[in-house]
């Protein structure tokens, strides 16, 4: 899949004033060695404060705006349930198409795909994939799970390197998906690889999500995922949620909408 690389304290300071006291003693004396009691006015507290200091405003924290349900039940299906276009090529049309969790992962000590699946886990609410079963696998005994790459983006020839920094495929340098990768009643089920970078594009670490959200079941970009608000934006989140919030094979009349805690 195309991407493009997109990019994102506030402190505040408060003076507080000193403490002037204000302490008096006073004594005497005489020839006969008489005194006069010893009297002490009480201590005096006085806030002393600089006019010209005032704390800083705290600015608020933003927050992604919340996609309405029905937009995102209509990005999911365009994205997965409708099965247009690439790589549903109008296989299980109507219905939820996803892995079964959790899904087998072979990272081959790539370091940006654990924070990857961290931030879509915490995310998610939920253990998506299976960090250990095929990490010491040999990738052509792996029948089944996701397998990452470095320097292994498909580039077409004459393409601009920029718009092809990573891309899902059924192999390194390729651009297809496996002929079969999906089974009844809508199961992805292959070995897909999470391709990154080519030889003048470096993945950023959205467009490594982005990428695993491809893997996960979403197909055609759409407006935050690829799409005027990059590789990935608010709507991105409750898409994928949804999708793995309802079995296998729901029916989109049947589908429910999960949001998100931004």
């Amino acid at each position: 899949m195309k991407k493009t690389v997109f990019g994102r304290a506030v402190a505040h300071v408060f003076m507080a004033g000193a403490a002037l006291v204000l302490t008096a003693c006073g004594g005497g004396g005489s020839d006969s060695g008489s005194s006069t009691p010893v009297t002490t006015t009480p201590e005096v507290t006085t806030p002393v404060t600089d006019p010209t200091t005032t704390p800083e405003p705290v600015a608020p924290v933003a927050t992604a705006p919340v996609v309405p349900d029905a937009e995102v039940l209509a990005l999911a299906d365009a994205t997965n349930i409708a099965s247009s276009g690439f790589p549903w090529s109008g296989r299980f049309a109507g219905v939820v198409k996803r892995w079964t969790l959790p899904i087998p992962v072979k990272t081959n000590g790539e370091p940006r795909a654990v924070p990857a699946m961290d931030a879509i886990e915490a995310k998610l609410g939920f253990v998506v994939f299976d960090r250990t079963s095929i990490a010491a696998s040999d990738e052509a005994t792996i029948t089944r799970g996701i397998v990452f790459r470095q320097g292994t983006s498909y580039l077409p020839a004459g393409a601009n390197p920029q718009a092809y920094c990573a891309n899902v495929a059924r192999a390194p340098l390729e651009g297809g998906y496996p002929s079969t990768f999906m089974f009844a009643p809508g199961e992805i089920s292959a070995r897909l690889y999470v391709n990154l970078d080519n030889p003048q594009c470096t993945a950023s670490p959205e467009i490594v999500i982005h990428e695993i959200g491809h893997a996960l079941g979403l197909g055609a970009h759409f407006k935050g995922f690829g799409d005027d608000d990059g590789p990935i934006g608010p709507a991105f989140w409750p898409v994928l949620a949804t999708l793995y919030a309802n079995p296998i094979g729901t029916p989109k009349t049947s589908v429910v909408v999960k949001q998100v805690k931004n």
